[in-house]
């Protein structure tokens, strides 16, 4: 049985099986190329494009004129930090997302029910707002609260929505500071999802989790887990995706892990071709059309202290689950960890030794957070 996204694909491409998607992607992909050399950045052909020549110089991978723009989405990168990169939209770009949004969600919700997005939504062309007008458009609601600051406030927001959308770590504070809540689906956005977070939201909510693998160069969508929990449902329509060896440049077969590499195909303001992402992912053996898988770790996530990134880190500090939220941040002294917490400082003493290796230097405080907004990372303070 086809699910929502793979019958959508059809209807998008015009085919009556996915045994042409593959031929129909190159073809859209000639046409995206003869788009994309309108840019300063694609005159010249290239084996691959690079976020560090994006963050250089955003506009030399314009195609359109600056009074053209929609939307401009200014945003940083995982881990300690980066350097910004700038995606330019136009109003048909937008629009892509919002019918991939549409169907997408499909896999989530039905008509009638109600979807509270913890994402930002108040202007025009954000993630919060596009996600508002594709799920409007098969009969269900939604509203978009921005990201979490306050989960008291949060809980209120949540409590009879059918689906809550957000960062992974907002939405498992959220869980453990009212585990009451039985939203049917989670869509979980923003950042990678690692299993411990999926498998502790399944089982305090009852729900099901579906995360979503997308980047703002993408379109903000890519790909999805659907109601099958069975990998990723690529945006095949509007993406193409590759994974590669991320030394030799080499395509890899069905299963391998190496880099995910993202073409564009049907962007008119910002194309992207071949873009290496730095993210590790593979296609999943056995499945037309294919479908994704992605690991947590970036080939480039910034790490301190013997390799530790924060994705690691996470792992440890909400092992403990009086655990609310918590800032990290490295200074000259080494790790800093601001923590929200029930427990009193004997107790969270004890159990941080219990859950940190022993050659991480490390302070910690008690404290009442706001939630990180964004992508999780630590703080330099150095």
């Amino acid at each position: 049985m086809l699910s929502q996204i793979e019958k959508w694909i059809l209807k998008r491409t015009g085919l009556t099986s996915f045994a042409d998607l593959a031929q129909w992607q190159e073809e859209a992909l000639l046409k995206q190329r003869e788009v994309a050399k309108k840019s300063a950045y694609y005159k010249t052909d290239r084996e691959f494009s690079y976020p560090e020549d994006l963050a250089q110089d955003p506009y030399a991978f314009l195609c359109l004129n600056p009074k053209e723009i929609s939307r401009i989405t200014t945003l940083p990168t995982s881990g300690t930090g980066g350097s910004p990169k700038r995606i330019f939209f136009s109003e048909a770009d937008l629009e892509l997302t919002a019918e991939y949004f549409c169907v997408g969600m499909q896999e989530l919700i039905e008509e009638k029910d109600f979807a509270a997005i913890f994402m930002p939504g108040s202007t025009p062309g954000s993630v919060g707002e596009l996600l508002q007008r594709g799920i409007k458009r098969f009969n269900a609601s939604a509203q978009s609260y921005g990201f979490i600051e306050d989960l008291e406030k949060a809980a209120k927001q949540a409590k009879g929505a059918q689906c809550l959308l957000g960062h992974p770590t907002q939405l498992l504070s959220l869980s453990r500071y009212a585990p009451e809540l039985r939203p049917k689906s989670i869509l979980l956005t923003g950042d990678p999802t690692p299993s411990w977070l999926l498998n502790e939201l399944e089982q305090t909510w009852k729900t099901r989790t579906h995360p979503h693998y997308g980047s703002t160069e993408a379109g903000f969508g890519c790909a999805v887990r659907g109601r099958d929990g069975q990998g990723l449902q690529i945006c095949h329509p509007f993406t193409l995706i590759e994974i590669i060896d991320r030394k030799t440049g080499e395509n890899l077969p069905d299963g391998e892990w190496g880099e995910i590499v993202l073409s564009t195909l049907q962007r008119q303001a910002m194309p992207f071709l071949r873009y290496r992402t730095g993210d590790i992912g593979r296609y999943l053996p056995g499945f037309n059309p294919k479908r994704l898988d992605v690991l947590v770790q970036r080939i480039k996530t910034p790490k301190c202290f013997d390799g530790l990134d924060i994705h690691q880190l996470d792992q440890m500090v909400f092992s403990i689950r009086e655990v609310l939220t918590y800032r990290a941040s490295l200074n000259k002294q080494g790790l800093h960890l601001e923590i929200y917490t029930s427990l009193n400082e004997a107790q969270l003493k004890k159990r941080l030794k219990e859950v940190l290796p022993d050659n991480i230097p490390y302070t910690f405080a008690l404290k009442t957070l706001n939630l990180d907004k964004g992508k999780r990372r630590i703080h330099l303070e150095i």
